[in-house]
């Protein structure tokens, strides 16, 4: 069965949401994808259904949620960022706890969310996150270029529509996200069902859009905000990201006051790609934690269907 995304208006902008598990019973969980990325990302991540109703929000601008009009890019500075995503989570389960997951900006933003509305988060989990949106290598290159007006940000623009010609060509972003190109190989079938859910959005993703993240990212610094959260934090940083400064990890934890921070040696930015054992159960014995629930073993990452319908119009 298909599963259509819901679709929110919140401060002028269109964003969308897929429920996994909704008749659970236990606390919602609020997923937040990260940069190019959407909501169905976390559709192979089932053993997340288990510890409750998992909410996969989009952020501002990404499809499958469409645009209201030019995108406003003010849209992502922190505070507004963070009245836009705690005024949807309200839509969607009111005043109820929530767990915040997110990964590279998704991450960013569970912190951010976390350090808003503290009263209403249970727990944070943030894979690859960042306060200081400084980003390094080729994203700390598209950060520089989208600075530098128009010949520069139409160099990205013409960089990410290569990468998103077909399918197989999305490895292109995967090989910039990890700490060995050996795991292009190890993982292609983790990377294929993946691919196959990045491409549709990715292919109608707005490049003005990403040009949008890159020029404001570069200038956003949340750190003085992050003593407000009191929720368990974990935090997960790979010790070779090649995205976010793995320093990040340490600044977080330093700031944030009931944190956990697990360096993971050998992996880059994307642990549930590079080690995927390791990734479930560093994030399921957390949600166990959080939920008071039993934590399984490791499940199968094959969901039944694909949920994709995605529209494919430019």
């Amino acid at each position: 069965m298909v599963q259509m995304p819901q679709k929110l208006v919140v401060d002028g902008q269109e964003l969308a949401v897929l429920c996994f598990n909704p008749d659970h019973k236990g606390p919602p969980i609020i997923l937040l994808h990260g940069l190019t990325h959407s909501i169905y990302a976390w559709w192979y991540d089932r053993f997340l259904w288990q510890y409750g109703r998992c909410y996969s929000l989009s952020l501002p601008g990404h499809p499958p949620a469409t645009s209201i009009g030019s995108f406003d890019s003010s849209v992502l500075q922190p505070e507004r960022l963070a009245a836009l995503l705690s005024n949807a989570i309200q839509q969607l389960v009111g005043d109820q706890p929530v767990i915040l997951m997110g990964l590279s900006t998704g991450g960013f933003a569970a912190l951010l969310l976390a350090a808003y509305i503290p009263s209403r988060v249970q727990g944070v989990i943030s894979l690859a996150g960042f306060a200081q949106g400084q980003l390094i290598n080729l994203w700390g290159l598209c950060q520089w270029l989208a600075r530098q007006g128009e010949a520069g940000q139409l160099l990205i623009k013409r960089g990410f529509h290569l990468v998103r010609l077909n399918p197989a060509s999305i490895n292109l972003g995967w090989a910039s996200s990890i700490a060995s190109p050996a795991t292009l190989l190890r993982r292609a079938s983790i990377l294929q069902r993946l691919n196959t859910l990045m491409y549709p959005p990715a292919r109608i993703f707005n490049l003005d859009i990403l040009v949008a993240y890159f020029e404001t990212l570069y200038q956003i610094d949340i750190s003085t905000m992050l003593p407000n959260i009191t929720a368990p934090t974990l935090i997960i940083q790979g010790e070779q990201d090649p995205i976010v400064p793995p320093t990040q990890g340490t600044h977080i934890a330093r700031l944030v006051p009931q944190s956990t921070l697990v360096m993971v040696p050998h992996v880059g930015h994307v642990l549930f790609v590079e080690d995927p054992e390791r990734y479930e159960t560093l994030v399921g014995t957390r949600l166990a934690e959080l939920t008071q629930s039993p934590v399984p073993g490791v499940l199968e990452r094959s969901p039944l269907v694909n949920p994709l319908p995605v529209e494919t119009s430019v």
